[in-house]
């Protein structure tokens, strides 16, 4: 970058703003006037005088030896000297201290022995930074000061190093200047000023130089023609111009220097006002602005500036071979910040209101667009609301390169801003797209069949979302069909053809069946749609066009059927068939031979509509057609075959003889069939293959046999016809005998008087099969009377050989027993149903399955399980006993004995119960505190393996409470427990402090006097001090008034004082980011928290919108200046990506002005706003009073 025609490298300007930079001064830094000191030659021949010369080509340190040999006081003269009081710091100076923006970041290394840098910094800035002077040098890799590498005059003059005995101690014998400068190079760009090739420092500088670590690199600035010397010392020389008399010959430098501070200091707003005046400026751009421009789309902050404010076309071309520019036009690639905004500028600024410039620009780039682009041309054209000649033109690229990850919803919401018919061609590609189908691979989970290759399994579905296309369609496309018909129609047909294609080719498509239409129930009704996806709109689509052609253009209608029936494509044949049920001019035997033609009723996959053409047509044929149809059927469905062949039969025969009952032909050959499955009977549904209801798929199918007919049966008839049933199987091949065991079960339920009958029979039997047993007891899971509860435990008692066979059912029953709070288990038949538990826990601890070796939520593992279900009856059994619990303490200690015999053991169901105890805690401290302690409070507290403290706490954390009672032992437990938690997943560690933000704001022990929170802080991670505080502030936004002031004075006040004077850890920019959150829910000391946590290191924000729920606070006034500091703090740590709230900051600034304008913690909050990239900063800046 140019300054005052000196080229600086782009690395050091780079190290400038990143606050990398060290500059290294030399002695013509203090020659200028008011310095005007001599460089070091000068100053060593000033020493020797007339008296004693310096000889040809003698080197001036060895020189100065020469002179201290023959007595003369080098050092004490140098110093003196150097201390004259008229010298004073002059612009170079001045310039080079302003470089670093304050006294605290301030990086100079100086050869100089003379004071002038600091007072430099005393002048600019009203401090002086740390000063270090040799041999006490500060690491070369870590410092902020001054370092006088070779002495200074405010030190003994001893210490300077002048003679080549000095040089040899500093570099050499004891080398502490060596290793300085070896660090140094190693870890900072370093910028050599006022050094000329020949001076003698720079000789010595060379042996650090040469001994250091490759590092970020060194520059010097320096006139032309001495590259040589700089490349030997590994130095990168920028030129500046030597001047001719009467001008300073070294002005240049200085000039450079001085324009470089001025321009690193101009602050965000600074920085936005000249970009500003540069673009929207008619003049021709000079080179240093030129660079200044480039320079500033080299950094994010600064390239904001240029997009707010540069909308002249010009740009364009100014602009085209910028690397960042160009990468917008990389198909594929991903953009970097700056890219990105420039993606946003082109489409904002260009791409409609100068679309042809734009398109120009697009085909110079060959005609690509990154995916960055296309999104953000997509979103412009959304948010203006654009179409017409701009979208015309933009449409074809945009659907020429749609990126993989290409948001279809963009091009629906173009066709919303479209004109019908001004836009007909645009919306059609538009939808044309939205439809197109595209492969979709899964994970296989089933082999597949023998001889076939093993691949992934696949799915098809269109590009847009069922949502966005059918408001597309329907708003624009549906109202205008004389208009779209054709198009659609056309598009309908590739769409379904090429789907169809696809899924043949990876073996998911048949001539009976694909995905596709087996998703969709009715191709005229969403009543059974389950496609959730573009695919629906388009079907409802081809049925309008067909609709639509029907009523205006019957021979367009017809060539339509005719050329979907004759397609691959279910769907197509489908709306086809439709199509010709509403076709007018046709009559009902001609419809009906054009079935038997195209043997529609021979393919199931197209029974909806093949039905509902013939519900229309079959009454009114003759007889003949009527003939031939049946024939073709009874063929094709083949009465003497599979099960489902011949039920399909019965089931088009029963559809027909609903619509046409006087039909002899229908009914001599239903008749016939009804003979040999009497059992047999019309779906809900006939016409279709599946039906699903009340928005889950019926579990098992429907049973043929009625509840009226199984309460006529005993049990040798229910086993009969069970046996036939398991190898009777419906339309999709599922026996007919698990409906009807659940039809046993729901005779069960509601005729107890029978089912006790079937009970007493299969006891007195050992033939009866466990399905049988698990459908009665499943029927008895309800309400009884307690003479019918004494006769179910009496029967279940029974079946205690066979318990292993129905687990979950006995556990159910016993579960629900207790639970229910009519008709539920009467109290005196407690002991009885607790045996009958105890005894199924017997069985679930032989023939519970292990557990898995790791799960997210051991919980949701025990719940799951039989013995986990089973356990809710114990833990339901204290609320069914608790009412009366001095009467029933027998019995509760009963149920704890079980208890404890279940924890006890060492299974895969102890595991569960140890899980669930433990999320009993609260309830089981509840009912015996020794007992809780005995054997509830060691799961936690101590526990054997980490395997059950996993488990244990995952049970607490889950759904545990606690009391206050429980404190004492419970807070040691948590502290026990923390190291696990710290390697835990984050849920766990999220669950965990919530438990202990819980106990701080609510616990009557004080978390600070006892010790416990510093114990936690000290010892927990980021993450979950992080945690802890985010439940603090969700705890305290759900509490009470009483409970915030009472959490306030107990402890919050004091744990906000302690942590910010770094007690008992320091608080770190994220902690304290997060307690920002605590002004807004503790608002009435809303100051107080501020002022705590601005005496913090600068928040930084972790949680999302924070801005805006301070703004709907309404706070502002109660401390504006704190405010103030407070948001200035915030926006320090923020770039401006992704804050999505701006404009709640921008209110809060505005009002903060209105409050007080001449506030001066304003002034920081708007240089911050500029530098995030603020729209409103200059505004908010010009609002400010002195």
């Amino acid at each position: 970058m140019r300054f005052h025609g000196v080229d600086l490298p782009q690395v050091v300007i780079d190290a400038q703003k990143r606050g990398n930079l060290v500059l290294f001064a030399g002695a013509g830094i203090s020659m200028d006037a008011p310095s005007s000191y001599p460089n070091f030659l000068n100053l060593a021949t000033e020493l020797g005088g007339t008296a004693y010369p310096i000889e040809e080509h003698e080197l001036i340190d060895r020189y100065l030896g020469r002179l201290v040999e023959r007595g003369i006081p080098v050092h004490e003269r140098v110093k003196t000297r150097l201390s004259d009081p008229a010298s004073r710091p002059n612009h170079l100076h001045e310039s080079i201290v302003r470089l670093f923006g304050g006294a605290d970041n301030i990086r100079i290394v100086t050869t100089n022995f003379d004071d002038h840098f600091r007072g430099a910094a005393q002048a600019v800035y009203g401090a002086a930074p740390e000063i270090y002077r040799a041999p006490a040098l500060p690491l070369g890799d870590d410092f902020k000061g001054i370092v006088h590498l070779h002495g200074s005059v405010l030190d003994d003059a001893k210490r300077l190093v002048l003679t080549d005995a000095d040089f040899g101690r500093a570099y050499l014998t004891q080398g502490w200047a060596r290793r300085f400068v070896q660090q140094l190079f190693s870890k900072f760009v370093v910028l050599f000023v006022g050094y000329s090739h020949q001076d003698l420092p720079l000789l010595y500088l060379a042996r650090g130089i040469s001994a250091a670590e490759d590092g970020p690199g060194r520059y010097a600035i320096t006139p032309s023609g001495n590259d040589t010397f700089w490349d030997n010392l590994g130095i990168t020389p920028a030129h500046y111009p030597l001047r001719v008399a009467p001008l300073a010959k070294h002005g240049a430098l200085g000039d450079c220097l001085s324009v470089w501070a001025e321009t690193a200091n101009l602050g965000s707003l600074g920085t936005e006002a000249r970009i500003k005046g540069l673009v929207t400026s008619d003049r021709p751009l000079g080179l240093e602005e030129d660079d200044f421009l480039k320079q500033a789309l080299l950094d994010l902050g600064t390239l904001r500036y240029f997009v707010r404010h540069a909308k002249d076309p010009r740009w364009l071309d100014w602009i085209e071979e910028h690397p960042e520019f160009s990468a917008i036009f990389v198909p594929g690639g991903s953009l970097n910040e700056r890219s990105a905004q420039l993606a946003f500028w082109f489409a904002e600024e260009f791409a409609i209101p100068h679309f042809g410039l734009a398109l120009e620009m697009v085909r110079r780039k060959n005609q690509t667009l990154s995916p960055a682009l296309w999104h953000s041309v997509a979103q412009r054209f959304h948010a203006h609301a654009a179409a017409g000649d701009p979208l015309r033109f933009w449409v074809p690229i945009l659907l020429k390169t749609i990126p993989a990850n290409g948001h279809s919803d963009f091009l629906a919401y173009m066709i919303d801003h479209c004109t019908v018919p001004a836009d007909e061609q645009t919306i059609l590609q538009l939808f044309r797209a939205l439809s197109a189908p595209k492969l979709n691979l899964k994970r296989r989970f089933f082999p597949p069949e023998d001889g076939k290759p093993v691949v992934p399994d696949a799915e098809v579905e269109p590009i847009a979302h069922d949502y966005t296309m059918g408001r597309a369609y329907q708003a624009k496309i549906q109202p205008r069909l004389d208009v779209f018909a054709k198009g659609i129609a056309l598009i309908v047909t590739i769409t379904f053809e090429e789907a169809n294609a696809l899924l043949v080719m990876y073996g998911k498509a048949g001539p009976k069946w694909d995905p596709i239409s087996g998703s969709r129930g009715s191709v005229t009704s969403r009543a059974q749609d389950f496609l959730h996806n573009g695919f629906s709109v388009l079907i409802e689509a081809g049925a309008d066009v067909l609709q639509w052609a029907d009523e205006h253009d019957s021979k367009f209608a017809f060539s339509l059927i005719g050329q979907w029936i004759e397609s691959e494509s279910l769907i197509l044949r489908r709306l086809a068939i439709s199509g010709m049920a509403r076709y007018q001019p046709l009559t009902s035997d001609e419809k009906l031979s054009w079935v038997i033609s195209n043997r529609i009723v021979e393919n199931f996959g197209l029974k909806n509509e093949t039905f509902a053409l013939l519900a229309a047509v079959y009454a009114e044929a003759g007889e003949m057609v009527r003939t031939e149809l049946l024939n073709q059927a009874e063929a094709a469905m083949n009465p003497e075959g599979e099960d489902y062949e011949r039920y399909e039969f019965f089931n088009l025969l029963s559809w027909l003889h609903k619509h046409a009952p006087d039909c002899t032909l229908v009914t001599e050959k239903l008749g016939s069939v009804q003979q040999r499955h009497p059992e047999w009977k019309m779906r809900d549904h006939p016409d279709f293959n599946s039906w699903v209801s009340g928005g889950a798929v019926q579990p098992v199918p429907d049973s043929p046999v009625e509840a009226s007919q199984i309460e006529a049966m005993k049990l040798d008839a229910l086993l009969e016809e069970s046996a036939r049933l398991a190898k009777v199987k419906d339309t999709f091949g599922e026996p007919f005998q698990a409906g009807f065991l659940q039809e046993i079960a729901r005779t069960a339920e509601g005729n107890f008087a029978w089912s006790e009958g079937v009970a007493a029979e299969a006891l007195e039997r050992k033939d009866v099969p466990a399905e049988i047993w698990s459908a009665l007891v499943r029927g008895w899971s309800t309400h009884h009377t307690p003479e019918q509860w004494a006769s179910v435990l009496t029967i279940v008692e029974r079946l205690e050989p066979i318990y292993d066979t129905v687990l979950y059912e006995m556990s159910s029953l016993l579960k629900g027993a207790v639970e229910r709070k009519e008709d539920g288990l009467p109290v005196s038949l407690f002991d009885s149903a607790l045996a009958r538990a105890n005894a199924v826990w017997a069985a679930c601890v032989v023939h519970e399955q292990a557990l898995p070796e790791t799960t997210d939520n051991w919980v949701t593992v025990a719940i799951n399980r039989t013995s986990g279900y089973l356990l809710d009856f114990y833990f339901e059994s204290f609320r069914l006993l608790w009412p009366k619990r001095q009467e029933e303490q027998g019995r509760i200690d009963s149920v704890l004995q079980a208890l404890e015999v279940a924890i006890g053991g060492d299974g895969p169901a102890s595991e569960i119960a140890g899980i669930l105890v433990t999320a009993k805690a609260a309830l089981l401290e509840e009912v015996s505190q020794d007992w809780y302690t005995e054997h509830v409070l060691p799961l936690l507290a101590a526990p054997t393996n980490s395997r059950q403290s996993e488990q244990a706490w995952d049970g607490y954390l889950v759904w545990g409470t606690w009391s206050q009672t429980m404190l004492p032992g419970l807070i040691p437990a948590f502290l026990h427990h923390l190291p696990d938690i710290t390697g835990a997943s984050d849920e766990r560690s999220r669950m965990f402090c919530s438990h202990l933000a819980g106990l701080a704001v609510f616990g009557a022990i004080d978390p600070l006097d006892s010790g416990w929170l510093d114990e936690f802080l000290t010892r927990a991670q980021n993450r979950e001090r992080m945690h802890w505080v985010g439940s603090v502030t969700d705890i305290l936004r759900d509490a009470d008034d009483q409970a915030k002031e009472s959490a306030w004075d107990r402890w919050i006040r004091r744990y906000l004082e302690a942590r910010v004077q770094s007690n008992p850890i320091a608080l770190d920019a994220d902690e304290s980011g997060a307690m920002c959150e605590w002004t807004l829910v503790l608002k009435s000391h809303y100051a107080e928290i501020l002022e705590l946590l601005l005496a913090s290191p600068a928040p930084n924000l972790k949680r999302g919108m924070f801005y805006y729920r301070l703004q709907e606070a309404a706070l502002l006034d109660r401390a504006p200046a704190l405010t103030a500091r407070l948001l200035t703090a915030l926006l320090s740590q923020e770039d401006g990506q992704q804050l999505w709230d701006l404009e709640q900051v921008h209110i809060m600034v505005s009002d903060l002005i209105d409050l007080k304008a001449t506030e001066p913690a304003l002034r920081p909050l708007c240089e911050q706003l500029g530098r995030i990239g603020s729209p409103r900063a200059l505004e908010f800046q010009g609002r400010l009073q002195a």
